[in-house]
């Protein structure tokens, strides 16, 4: 819901910028002079119908939804004023300078740049162009055509390979990753329809927990703080991750992960390989004083280290 407001607030200023203004300035008219006609009251009716229509866990109203469906009123009133508005006379098409010209084409270069050429680099993973697409953006592509996240595999920068997150205490990590949609949310009919296509009937929402918030994820049930399954992240984001953990939370957590061998690989790579795998525990109220990290081989063997002294750079502070 947050995504389908922010799609529509950027069609609306940006494909009829002057008509979406003015038709919020009618509707404020409207409510401030108390003139309720039939299509105010079906628009208000329509926003607090919508109001009803939250199914997230543990939130009441979901406002972007209401938001929402007072976007579409003022979308309609929009392409209403746009139809009745004469077309563009020729000497204003020729007023438009070179100026205007070249932003035009700069702001294509730059949405050509940040849909299509920013995923294949890898500098952008929550992006509005990966959902629809499914992209995988670690570990290898699954795009017919096009590699992805080039600069993670081939540039120093951005390296780091692939980490497999095993086991976790961390009830803020766990939040957020894998990101299981909870069973009740999804009816038996959907499930049903996923088997039969060959899917095994759960799906994982993890960019959109990122995009909620800590606030927000903090109000989902109890449960969801419970580690279900490993999953896979780059390095850099496993990077990321123990950043947070040790500036937002100050509870002491475990975690184990695997180091993957190469930077991609195919879905028993992904779920089996192993270069060696580290346990880290650490307790961010103590300063980093209190960490203990052990690294293992894949074949078992072991070193270890502790008071700060890490065997693994991923677990490092930066």
């Amino acid at each position: 819901s947050e995504f389908s407001v922010f799609c529509l607030v950027r069609v609306l200023f940006c494909v009829v910028p002057g008509e979406a203004t003015a038709a919020i300035q009618d509707i404020l008219d409207d409510l401030r002079r108390f003139s309720f006609n039939l299509r105010v009251c079906l628009e208000v009716v329509f926003v607090a119908w919508c109001a009803t229509r939250t199914t997230t866990p543990g939130v009441a109203i979901n406002w972007s939804i209401p938001l929402y469906g007072a976007l579409c009123c003022v979308a309609l009133r929009a392409v209403r004023r746009k139809q009745d508005s004469a077309p563009p006379q020729e000497d204003d098409v020729k007023k438009r300078g070179v100026l205007s010209k070249s932003l035009e084409r700069g702001l294509v270069a730059v949405a050509l740049f940040y849909a299509f050429l920013a995923p294949v680099l890898g500098i952008s993973d929550v992006s509005g162009a990966k959902p629809y697409a499914s992209l995988r953006m670690h570990g290898g592509s699954n795009h017919l055509l096009l590699p992805t996240a080039l600069l993670q595999r081939h540039a120093l920068l951005l390296d780091g390979g692939v980490v497999r997150v095993e086991a976790s205490n961390s009830s803020f990590l766990n939040r957020l990753f894998p990101g299981q949609v909870p069973p009740r949310l999804l009816s038996e009919r959907a499930r049903r329809l996923l088997r039969a296509v060959g899917h095994e009937g759960r799906q994982f929402v993890p960019t959109y927990l990122r995009m909620i918030g800590p606030d927000r994820r903090a109000r989902l049930p109890g449960d969801a703080g419970i580690f279900r399954r490993p999953f896979t992240v780059p390095a850099l984001e496993f990077r990321r991750l123990l950043e947070e953990l040790r500036t937002t939370t100050t509870a002491p957590f475990a975690i184990e992960y695997a180091r993957l061998p190469g930077p991609e690989g195919d879905e028993a790579w992904r779920a089996r390989a192993v270069a060696y795998r580290v346990r880290l525990e650490e307790d961010p109220s103590s300063d980093g004083s209190s960490r203990r990290c052990v690294r293992r081989g894949p074949r078992g063997s072991s070193s270890s280290s502790s008071e700060g002294s890490v065997v693994d750079e991923l677990a490092e502070e930066e």
